[in-house]
């Protein structure tokens, strides 16, 4: 599809909906639509989802329509439990559309998580933005079509604002699995059988570089914790905000370490609990979990999860200021 030109929105043919009934521009004629792109452990989505909902419940009744289409970047997204019950913790109310083939995601010709697609009450799309933030660009165009549309809109400041402002270069966002990891800091030793064990002896790690003790496999999409004995994953990062996307067969604990220490109370991120003065992450989900946050903006700090739970899968560590 060219933005560049007057463009129909193509057919929105998804897996399933959630939250609707199967929705098309025909019946949708008339209405201002935007659509969201997303996925549910998606850190840069999950910082939209406040606006989202703000937008949601402010002009749900002056005809604007949100369609969040949830197009998986791993497997297990794919699964409806999943998605259910993470709609449900997030409060997104208005349409899913489950795109778990990517059919709409490559009808719009779409590359990035997030991304939003402004489709006037004619069907046309008339404007696109990627990322996060950019909450006064979204209102702006909303309230430009709500008006061409025949509405009268007026939308406050409030609290649903979050500006983004990258102060300092901070580490990106770090994948586990080989489809998309450069190699580990350290070696491993494999045996016939394909069993790896990894030692990491050598305490000079290196930025954005992952560490491995135990014993661990590599995928595509994952690190997976193999054997019952104790194993680590290690990472070295500069960030003011640090998440890991995790999952486990079975629930799992995971004890957090930052700086080799347990995770003291002004940095701790919402997922991680003081357990007898040691600090852990509990895996009973299949998700993003928040493990740091520090108010003051990015600084440097080792981060090494440990664990004695098999299973436990690492995907994707994801960063903010």
């Amino acid at each position: 599809m060219n933005l560049f030109s007057k463009a129909r929105a193509p057919e929105l043919r998804a897996s399933f909906w959630l939250n609707s009934k199967p929705l098309s521009w025909k019946e949708l004629r008339g209405k201002v639509v935007m659509v969201d792109f997303m996925t549910y452990s998606c850190v840069n989505c999950v910082r939209t989802f406040p606006h989202m909902r703000y937008l949601w419940s402010k002009l749900k009744e002056e005809g604007l329509v949100i369609i969040g289409v949830q197009t998986p970047e791993f497997s297990f997204e794919k699964e409806e439990g999943n998605i259910r019950d993470a709609i449900r913790r997030h409060g997104l109310e208005y349409p899913i559309a489950v795109d778990n083939d990517y059919e709409i995601w490559n009808a719009f010709g779409n590359r990035y998580w997030p991304a939003q697609y402004f489709v006037d009450h004619e069907g046309y799309v008339r404007h696109f933005r990627a990322g996060e933030g950019g909450e006064q660009e979204i209102e702006e165009w909303l309230s430009l079509l709500l008006r061409q549309a025949g509405r009268r809109v007026e939308l406050g400041e409030g609290p649903h604002e979050e500006e983004v402002v990258l102060r300092d270069p901070i580490t990106p966002e770090t994948y586990c699995g080989f489809l998309r990891n450069t190699g580990m800091g350290n070696p491993a030793e494999c045996d016939r059988e394909g069993r790896c064990l990894y030692h990491d002896i050598d305490k000079s790690h290196q930025l954005g570089v992952i560490y491995l003790d135990g014993q661990w496999r590599q995928t595509e999409e994952y690190l997976e914790h193999e054997g019952e004995e104790r194993g680590q994953i290690l990472l070295r990062f500069v960030a003011g905000e640090a998440n890991l996307v995790m999952t486990c067969g079975s629930k799992a604990r995971v004890e957090a370490l930052v700086d080799g220490h347990p995770v003291p109370q002004a940095l701790r991120g919402e997922d991680v609990e003081e357990e007898g003065g040691r600090t852990f992450i509990h895996i009973d989900r299949q998700d993003m979990f928040r493990i740091l946050k520090e108010k003051g903006g990015a600084s440097m700090h080792t981060l090494t999860l440990a664990t004695t739970s098999p299973g436990l899968r690492c995907y994707a560590y994801t960063f903010g200021p």
